[in-house]
């Protein structure tokens, strides 16, 4: 009897380790044929066909998981046209640089490019967290693509994920209060060195069109109270400061709003 038990804890010796470094995989239809490996997916179809599809949009509501041909354990039906997916557990997903070299604790999220993740710089769904920084160097592919007015070379290649979907916000913080609002003023995603320099400049244009309006009217005032005789050329000298003040102020504006686009 005892080496019935002796050989039943060494099959669990030897077997474990396989399932406990695999993860869980769901089979799913696909709805647009072959889905490659690490890819996310998102649920999709109608009542009569209910399947998945690469994920097309950033921070996507019906991201499900990443498609995964290497999971430990598989439950549903498997067949031709059917694609197993993660929703839990770590696995090496596509990601991308499009929104920013990725490092090693950060969210990721789905993107515009099919089936692809990208640095999370939203408040909305994510997939997971980073636990690998982007090399640049074991890439899938690299293409140059138009993103947001501009044309950027991207790469693409595997992250290891931690997978766990939830939806994340980050307006309670200031850093998540200064990305919604350069969304909201230029209407896409901004980093946030480019906002705060942005602001910076703003405001030293504000600073500037007060302090020199308070500063001219203090001296022309001075000087009439001194020279009324002056008045009118001394009227004239203050409203071209003032103009010109404005100007400067209208200069640092458009720069502000320059690097916001840019």
């Amino acid at each position: 009897m005892y080496k019935f038990f002796i050989s039943v804890l060494l099959l669990i010796f030897f077997i474990s380790p396989v399932y406990a470094d695999g993860v869980i995989t769901q089979y799913y239809q696909s709805l647009v044929g072959k889905i490659s490996q690490g890819q996310i997916v998102s649920v999709g179809g109608n009542n009569i066909v209910l399947g998945v599809h690469p994920t097309t949009s950033p921070n996507d509501n019906n991201m499900i998981g990443v498609a995964d041909y290497t999971g430990s354990i598989s439950v549903g039906i498997s067949n031709t046209k059917s694609v197993p997916v993660v929703s839990s557990g770590i696995v090496n997903v596509e990601v991308s640089n499009v929104n920013g070299t990725i490092k090693s604790g950060d969210l990721i999220t789905s993107s515009f490019i099919p089936g692809v993740g990208e640095l999370n710089l939203n408040n909305g769904e994510i997939l997971g967290k980073a636990i690998a920084n982007f090399s640049y160097k074991n890439y899938l592919y690299k293409k140059y693509i138009t993103f947001n007015g501009k044309k950027s070379l991207i790469y693409v290649e595997y992250i290891p994920v931690v997978i766990g979907i939830s939806y994340f916000s980050n307006s309670s913080n200031f850093s998540g209060i200064i990305l919604s609002l350069g969304k909201k003023v230029t209407g896409k995603n901004i980093s946030f060195f480019n906002i705060i320099l942005s602001i910076i400049i703003i405001i030293s244009g504000i600073v500037t069109l007060i302090y020199g309006t308070s500063v001219s009217l203090k001296h022309s005032l001075l000087g009439v109270s001194r020279n009324p005789l002056s008045k009118a050329s001394i009227e004239k000298n203050l409203l071209f400061i003032i103009l010109s003040l404005i100007f400067i102020f209208l200069i640092t504006l458009f720069i502000g709003y320059f690097i916001l686009i840019f």
